[in-house]
């Protein structure tokens, strides 16, 4: 069964990720979509940064949305740090939020952080800056002119 994930970071199209190539081919872009939230900066202890999609009433992040096989949720899941078994000692979990693409609202799976945000910097405009997105280019104008 094919599954709708809303990715707004390291999941994107283009971002260096430690995901298995066989799940990247099978992650089919839809193209640019909106999801509900607050983007923070977190910084790993080898120095790299990381978005971090937390609820926040009227705020909307920019994603991309995939549809892939519902199986490679499992393989996302550990990638993302999400065990179901185990929400409470999870760095995130996975859940549905409405997104919203031109076509109109979609159901999608969400990777929400799971920490506190203490000390987080939130992330301008709720773009990931190395994501397609905030580079000008077509999906990133696209965004600009969809009316919420």
């Amino acid at each position: 069964m094919l599954e709708h994930l809303a990715a707004y970071g390291t999941l994107m199209t283009g971002e260096p990720n430690g995901l298995p190539s066989a799940v990247r081919r099978r992650m089919v872009s839809q193209g640019p979509c909106l999801v509900p939230g607050r983007l923070f900066r977190v910084r790993d202890p080898g120095g790299h940064d990381y978005p971090a999609l937390v609820a926040a009433p009227g705020q909307t992040v920019t994603a991309e949305l995939f549809t892939l096989p519902g199986a490679d949720l499992r393989t996302i899941d550990a990638y993302e740090d999400f065990r179901p078994a185990a929400p409470q000692s999870s760095t995130y979990l996975r859940r549905r939020l409405i997104g919203r693409t031109e076509a109109g609202p979609v159901r999608a799976w969400v990777y929400v952080w799971n920490r506190p945000v203490t000390g987080l910097k939130p992330v301008p405009g709720n773009v990931w800056p190395r994501s397609w997105a905030d580079t000008g280019s077509e999906p990133a104008k696209y965004i600009n002119r969809m009316d919420l």
